[in-house]
């Protein structure tokens, strides 16, 4: 069973290792659905809280810096430098609450909070290797190379990275185009080693 893309949060952690066996699992780059998780969106929305906490600029700027490349020093304080405000020590003390709820000896968890979900099956990882100087893909964002590797270790999609191809990444048309392309160089890279090969074998012959 190929299952292109699924959620982070089908199977617990025994199951999903089980499913190995008949489960092959393929994502590209930064694809944000197979990291989703009940547990992701909790650290999800602790970082997002720290970051407001840190902030040392207004919404607008924060925005702008998607487009702009402004330093983060510019738009956050150091742990150490943060101003001592009323609004900026609720937010921790939401923060020092929330860790502790989600704490797995607390008793008050619910069955999301205490059984950890993962997605199924092998895993194969379609990562962005190099980008291309030239053309666009999909007329949106530069082209790249593709490379394929299996995560062996599950805990790995327990984070999710926020980038600009996240929602691109899980688009059917472009996740096909991918692995179209990635399993082309590899069919070109074995028909060259397979020429090569002949060739060398045939001055092997002619040597002797």
């Amino acid at each position: 069973c190929i299952r292109f893309s699924p959620p982070g949060c089908v199977f617990n952690k025994r199951l999903a290792e089980e499913s190995q066996e008949w489960i092959l699992l393929p994502f590209v780059g930064k694809d944000i659905v197979p990291h989703l998780s009940f547990h992701t969106l909790l650290k999800v929305r602790g970082q997002l809280l720290e970051m407001i906490r840190r902030s040392k600029v207004n919404k607008n700027k924060v925005l702008r810096s998607a487009t702009a490349r402004i330093p983060a020093e510019d738009l956050l304080y150091d742990e150490s430098e943060v101003p001592d405000t009323p609004e900026r020590n609720a937010i921790l003390q939401q923060l020092e609450t929330l860790a502790a709820q989600a704490h797995p000896d607390n008793e008050s968890n619910d069955s999301l909070e205490t059984i950890r979900m993962y997605p199924p099956g092998r895993i194969l990882h379609f990562a962005r290797t190099e980008k291309f100087s030239h053309g666009f893909c999909c007329g949106i964002l530069p082209d790249h190379e593709y490379h394929a590797s299996w995560i062996e270790d599950r805990d790995e999609m327990d984070d999710i990275s926020i980038s600009p191809y996240m929602f691109l990444d899980h688009l059917p048309d472009f996740c096909a185009d991918v692995i179209g392309r990635v399993r082309e160089a590899q069919v070109g890279k074995i028909e060259d080693n397979q020429t090569e090969g002949a060739s060398l074998g045939s001055v092997s012959h002619y040597d002797v």
